[in-house]
Order: C-alpha cells, then sequence, then structure tokens
C-alpha cells in the first residue's frame, strides 16, 4: 500500500524504495519483503535512512548465506533507526513530495512524446486485439521460415502495414538505427560500470543504476559495449519493455548480452528512445521472439521490423519532450540525493558529538 518500504531480501540485496501515490492495487516479488511505518514514524525519513551510508550498511550486515546471500527477517527488526527532530523530518518529507512531482512530470512528457508519434503513424487509437482464428497463406510461412500461429496473428501485420504506408515512407530498422555488435574482453583488474535489466526503469527509458565491478567479476554475459547516447533494449521476450537510453557519460560502461545496443544512424538518440519504446515496434519486436526455454529476439531478425523515416518537425518535438522528461528526472534525483547526504550528515555530527561528550 501506499508509503510502504519495499525492501529486497534475497540475491539481489539492500533495494529499498518507498511505494508512491500513483501505484494503486499492486503486489510485489516474495523475494522482497515490506516495512510498514508505525504512526509515529515517517516512512519518507525511513526510505532515506535505509538509503545512507550508515543505514544500509547496518541492513547489509544482516546479510547471511553461501551461494545466495540473503536476509532473515528477524534480524531486520533490530536494525536501530536514529531520532530526527520535527521540523527536520518535515523538511525531507518535503523534498519526498517534489522529488515525486517531477518524476511525475518526467513520466507525462514520455507519454506526450509517445502520443505525438503514435499520431503521427496514425496509430493512436490502434487496438492490437488477439483473434483466436486467423488464415495465412505458404508463400508468408515460407518467407518467414516460421510455423508457429501467433506469429500470424493479424494485429502484427496490420501495424507493419501501417508503418510501411506511411506518408513519408520507412525504411527496414538496420537501415536508419545501427545496430552494435561491439563487445569487450574485460581485463582482471580494470574497473567497469556494468547494467543489466533490473538497472533500467522502463517506464522512464533510464538507467536507474550502474554497478561498479572489477574485469574479473563480470559475470560471462557482461560483454557488450555501451556508451552515451545508446539505447539498450532487452532481446528477451518477457521484458522487451526493458529499454533505456544511455546518458552516463562514463567511460568502460558494459550491458549485459541479453541486450540489442542501437546506436544513431539517421535519427538521434532520442527519437531512436521513443521509436524502440513505442508500442507499435514492440509487438513487431515481440513477433520475431523465438525459442522454448527462454524465447529471445535473434538479430538476424531485425531486418524485418519496418521503422518510419520520420520528418524533422516530428522529431524535434519528440527530441524536446524526451529531454523535458530526463531533466526532470534529474532534478528529482538531486533532490533525493541531497536529502540523502543531509542525513547522513546529520548522523555523522551527531555520532561525532557523543565521541567527543
Amino acid at each position: 500500500q501506499e508509503k510502504d518500504l519495499l525492501v529486497t531480501v534475497v540475491g539481489t540485496l539492500g533495494n529499498v524504495c518507498i511505494v508512491t501515490p500513483d501505484v494503486g492495487n499492486a503486489i510485489f516479488s516474495c523475494k522482497s519483503t515490506a516495512f510498514r511505518a508505525k504512526d509515529n514514524v515517517s516512512p519518507e525519513l525511513l526510505c532515506v535512512y535505509l538509503n545512507t551510508v550508515q543505514g544500509r550498511g547496518l541492513l547489509m550486515r544482516n546479510a547471511r548465506g553461501a551461494i545466495q546471500m540473503g536476509f532473515n527477517l528477524k534480524d531486520l527488526e533490530h536494525i536501530p533507526v536514529p531520532s530526527f527532530s520535527e521540523s527536520f523530518i518535515k523538511e525531507i518529507e518535503r523534498v519526498f513530495v517534489a522529488a515525486y512531482q517531477k518524476q511525475q512530470e518526467a513520466k507525462n512528457k514520455h507519454k506526450e512524446a509517445a502520443s505525438v508519434l503514435l499520431s503521427e503513424l496514425g496509430l493512436n487509437d490502434f487496438n492490437a486485439e488477439h483473434v483466436p482464428a486467423y488464415e495465412s497463406n505458404i508463400e508468408s510461412v515460407l518467407d518467414a521460415a516460421r510455423m508457429d500461429a501467433d506469429y500470424y496473428q493479424p494485429k502484427y501485420e496490420e501495424i507493419a502495414d501501417k508503418i510501411r504506408g506511411y506518408k513519408h515512407g520507412w525504411k527496414p530498422l538496420p537501415e536508419l538505427i545501427t545496430v552494435s555488435k561491439q563487445k569487450i574482453d574485460p581485463e582482471p583488474e580494470t574497473e567497469y560500470g556494468y547494467v543489466e535489466l533490473a538497472d533500467i526503469n522502463s517506464s522512464l527509458g533510464i538507467i536507474q543504476n550502474i554497478t561498479q565491478l572489477q574485469g574479473g567479476e563480470l559475470p560471462s554475459r557482461g560483454r557488450m559495449k555501451i556508451k552515451k547516447g545508446d539505447v539498450v533494449v532487452s532481446s528477451v521476450e518477457g521484458s522487451l519493455e526493458k529499454v533505456a537510453l544511455v546518458t552516463q557519460d562514463r567511460s568502460n560502461l558494459v550491458s549485459s548480452t541479453g541486450f540489442f545496443v542501437f546506436r544513431s544512424k539517421q535519427f538521434s538518440p532520442q527519437v531512436n528512445l521513443a521509436l524502440l519504446k513505442s508500442a507499435p515496434l514492440q509487438h513487431l519486436l515481440k513477433r520475431e521472439a523465438q525459442g522454448t526455454i527462454l524465447t529471445a529476439i535473434p538479430q538476424k531478425s531485425l531486418s524485418r521490423i519496418p521503422v518510419p523515416q520520420l520528418p524533422e518537425n516530428i522529431q524535434k518535438q519528440v527530441i524536446e519532450l524526451l529531454q523535458e522528461s530526463h531533466d526532470a528526472i534529474f532534478e528529482s534525483e538531486k533532490l533525493l540525493s541531497d536529502a540523502k547526504n543531509k542525513v547522513e550528515s546529520l548522523i555523522e555530527d551527531k555520532a561525532g558529538a557523543a565521541k567527543v561528550a
């Protein structure tokens, strides 16, 4: 429910976030737990505290296990929480409200950019309906080399036909957006910034977390070279919505080989992001997924995906809206970072005063 704190307790340990008002009715992973603040405790302050150096350190101190680390929930009940003045708590709560408002602004700008794109393609009101019965022909089956019935769902061809009939023309995806195959051979003692599926905020198209690892610590799948301006897209069917623009200007960035890495050719990075996150291209990507246990998209099938040749005025609108979205997210993250720094400083000051006394 709203203002619960969600804490990961298995696998990736110690991530803490607060449930915001827009979530509504929701459930979450059994590999997490919920802290529910009592009436006299500020959940916003508690969330900030558990993300500070001190709070996270006390949280991680309770990690147990050998092959897979985890938290025993009883241990978490004994984490000490400092007391703060009422005025300080109110200040932190105001920061949370401001940060949340900025996040909502970012989401709205993203939706506007998507609406501009869909309106231009005439797909604003398109309903990708799954129909129970339909026909195809042998020529289509031989051309696609696919025998699975879902591939021939009419919705896919309706979307593709709409793009192919676009007034400004279209081309296959690789002719408008570069598909990077660049990989790294990590050096054991060199530090790399590693991005995986869990680090992607799919609603905003951003990378929310980068894990710093030595080359020798990188998982075997951590080999795809990425850089600022790239757009990463999951190639696995169940997580195709994991699409993000790399905004971090850092060297030695790598992602999982479970991502496609797209680079600018005809469009700007923001337009690439909008296109690859759009409902039409998400449907067409999903159509190309193959496999049994782990269904994924082979890179060779990307040439079957039509992409519209958007005119400059539409590109400009999309770029401006997505830039405003990312600016709002940056401001939100700065507000939360400042709040965390204030809590850390206050704890350090109190600890220092206690030692002197």
